[in-house]
């Protein structure tokens, strides 16, 4: 529902004027793709962040080695699934980073991780598991990316969601 009280239906695009900068983080595909999805919900990094909310996810220029089967397989799929390759330079999402923990926190039981996430990253010690939720679909555009957070502060073009 609108704040006027009526009833939300399908938009075209809306535009998130800028107004301050938000931080983004640079990912290798196929994980850029699988963190804007939403399919991917736990990033792992050798660093933590006090950073929490809005993070715009940013597919690398470059690539890794896909010589690993699954990584070829997570590619196909992803391609066949939006019909075309995989964006890579470009903006591709935006998530909510809604905490990080250390892998080493991940053996109390509280911390139950889906068995296809701990496929997805690295869980070895003194690493930092990042929970990423709320995934928007966004206009991709080219961008340049940096290594660690880095701050953008351009407009994001979201998709309209589906009532």
């Amino acid at each position: 529902m609108n704040s006027d009280g009526t009833l939300l239906q399908e938009r075209p695009l809306a535009l998130r004027e800028k107004q301050s900068a938000i931080p983004a983080i640079t990912l290798w595909q196929p994980w850029a793709s699988l963190c804007a999805l939403g399919i991917k919900t736990i990033e792992t990094r050798s660093w933590g962040t006090e950073h929490r909310g809005p993070l715009i996810i940013h597919a690398s220029k470059r690539s890794p080695d896909l010589a690993i089967p699954a990584l070829q397989v997570i590619q196909k799929t992803l391609e066949a699934i939006t019909d075309e390759p995989l964006p890579a330079g470009q903006v591709i999402g935006i998530v909510n980073l809604d905490a990080v923990v250390e892998t080493n926190m991940m053996a109390d039981p509280s911390f139950l991780v889906p068995e296809e996430q701990y496929v997805l990253g690295d869980f070895s010690a003194n690493r930092y598991a990042w929970f990423l939720d709320n995934p928007r679909e966004i206009v991709p555009f080219n961008c340049r990316g940096f290594q660690r957070l880095w701050h953008y502060d351009g407009p994001v073009i979201e998709k309209a969601r589906e009532v």
